[in-house]
């Protein structure tokens, strides 16, 4: 369990369709994410700080928000406040010159492979993300649980109808370890994605890839 890219192409030989979620996993998107949130949650004198961003990370953004407002009883619009943050997101992927992680870059070469989305995060983001990187043709489908109101969970369970692969065909790609274990219970090879909010936690999978 390393980053050896020799040693995951090996793992991954054969297989027809690579599956990856999005924030944490493409990229360090999440570092981008968590300070738009603060910027915009500045006027309530609110700062996210590692501990509640590892709490949150994962969930659905209406979820988050409900989980924000709670945590520090404060109230404000959902949709004003996504329209900023988004904004605010956005520009720092571009001032930042965010990029993919290298392996991705990597991965994306092999013309065998179908690549496809799975996310929790609204589909205009993605397609905002992938544009400004130029790689939204690389991706065959991208899934919004979000856009779509459907849970991650249950796409994974499903994963044959919704991309139309055989299970043994596919490799998941991801950073939290609830839909790891959900595609190693449903014998999908799955790569855990470790970054700074996920340390030490991705243990349901075939093999971990270290970003740091």
């Amino acid at each position: 369990m390393n980053d050896n890219i020799e040693d995951l192409n090996s793992l991954l030989k054969s297989k027809k369709m690579y599956l990856f979620d999005f924030d944490g996993t493409l990229a360090d998107t999440e570092t981008l994410h968590w300070k738009a949130y603060n910027v915009c949650l500045k006027r309530f004198n609110v700062i996210l700080k590692e501990k509640n961003i590892k709490k949150y990370i994962g969930n659905q953004e209406t979820s988050i928000y409900k989980m924000i407002k709670e945590d520090f009883n404060i109230i404000f619009d959902e949709k004003d406040f996504f329209e900023e943050r988004i904004k605010h997101y956005l520009q720092l992927v571009k001032s930042e010159n965010l990029q993919p992680f290298p392996y991705v870059l990597k991965l994306l070469e092999n013309s065998d492979v179908e690549f496809n989305i799975l996310s929790s995060n609204r589909l205009p983001v993605l397609e905002a993300v992938l544009n400004i990187w130029g790689l939204r043709k690389k991706f065959n489908k991208i899934i919004s649980a979000a856009t779509n109101n459907i849970e991650k969970s249950d796409v994974i369970y499903n994963i044959e109808q919704y991309f139309n692969f055989n299970k043994r065909d596919i490799v998941l790609f991801e950073d939290s370890n609830k839909y790891l274990n959900i595609g190693k219970i449903n014998k999908i090879t799955s790569i855990g994605i470790e970054h700074i909010y996920n340390i030490d936690t991705l243990k349901d999978c075939d093999y971990v890839w270290k970003t740091l």
